[in-house]
């Protein structure tokens, strides 16, 4: 399977970021000095208020993309491990599929029930970390995980 490692030199690790923080401090600022002007946080109602109306939505429409990118890149490559898909095709197939499952869900109103969700997994995530922990606490005093450097070799659950 094709790995996505990035190495990036100790040049590339300095410059990067101090460009990305410059440059993000260069739009806060520039959008602060349109919000104290017009009154309004927002900076859709801002750049509305200004008579920027298209460009408005376009920072709308991009901040909106930019975070779709990132989770459809993410259920892409969890379900390419899970299913153990190893060609670009069937990547880009999973990618596809997954985003369009998380634009329905998105569409049908999921966002609903999400403090539901998260309630549910506050209470069964305890439980299952307990059982995981004592599982292995007894798996290890028993001499059944053997340890190779830093990771455990073998659990068997």
């Amino acid at each position: 399977m094709q790995r996505r490692y990035s190495k990036p030199t100790v040049k590339d690790q300095s410059l990067i970021p101090l460009a990305i923080v410059a440059i993000g401090m260069l739009f806060f600022l520039t959008g602060a000095v349109m919000s104290v002007g017009v009154g309004n946080p927002d900076i859709v109602a801002v750049m509305q208020d200004l008579g920027f109306t298209f460009w408005g939505f376009l920072i709308l429409w991009i901040a909106l993309w930019t975070s779709q990118i990132v989770a459809s890149y993410s259920i892409g490559l969890a379900a390419s491990n899970m299913l153990n898909v190893n060609t670009s095709k069937g990547r880009a197939l999973l990618t596809v599929t997954g985003s369009i499952i998380g634009v329905v869900l998105a569409i049908g109103g999921i966002l609903d029930y999400f403090i539901d969700f998260l309630a549910i997994m506050s209470v069964i995530y305890p439980l299952l970390q307990s059982c995981l922990l004592i599982s292995s606490l007894f798996e290890n005093r028993n001499g059944l995980i053997t340890k190779v450097g830093i990771g455990l070799q073998r659990l068997r659950y």
